[in-house]
């Protein structure tokens, strides 16, 4: 069997029409988990950006990994299912965000393409202070860039899903049937936040 797994960033479940809501119009999810599977009871192991994606790749706790915040990345020092499904004899590749340490890591992965790491390997360093937790003011403005449209974030996942849609096909084309694992990562719906607009008619 083949596993594709997408996954999108700093997105509540709650904002999305398979789980129940009535306003926000997500049709290829919708249609995704039509034809897949949906979890009823799913939870992130971390609020926090970069020790999720650490326990999402170990399926371990923050406190028995050692990525407690963003200042501390996944370094592939803590065995993760990438390097299991590899170590089984199969391709598992990544497209898109990874949010790890670097690419100098043995991450697990046979392949990586269009990959982020967090910068210059350190990551956020703020998430270390435990005492005068630093403000940050960049909110409101965050706040105010929200609406319709693009952003960098949203044409690099158009980048990553046309990446993975190629990856496929030319997969499919190999008379080689060993299956396969291919991670499809994207950013968004991480700030900026702004969304594609389909109009009425289109929606309909």
């Amino acid at each position: 069997m083949n596993v594709l797994l997408i996954l999108s960033d700093e997105h509540s479940r709650e904002i999305a029409g398979c789980y129940g809501n009535p306003l926000v119009k997500t049709p290829n999810l919708d249609a995704l988990a039509a034809r897949g599977v949906v979890f009823e009871n799913a939870y992130c192991n971390s609020p926090i950006c970069v020790p999720s994606r650490a326990s999402l790749a170990t399926g371990d706790y923050v406190h028995r990994t050692g990525y407690w915040d963003s200042a501390a990345a996944y370094d592939g020092r803590v065995p993760s299912w990438h390097h299991r499904v590899r170590a089984a004899g199969h391709d598992v590749v990544s497209i898109g965000k990874l949010h790890f340490r670097s690419a100098n890591d043995d991450n697990g992965f046979t392949a990586t393409h269009l990959p982020i790491y967090v910068v210059d390997g350190i990551g956020d360093t703020h998430g270390l202070l435990r005492t005068s937790r630093r403000v940050r003011e960049v909110a409101s403005e965050l706040a105010a860039e929200a609406g319709r449209g693009f952003s960098p974030y949203t044409r690099f996942d158009a980048t990553v899903a046309d990446a993975t849609v190629r990856w496929i096909r030319e997969r499919a084309s190999r008379p080689d049937r060993t299956p396969w694992v291919l991670f499809s990562s994207m950013v968004s719906p991480h700030y900026p936040f702004r969304a594609r607009f389909l109009s009425a008619r289109r929606a309909a």
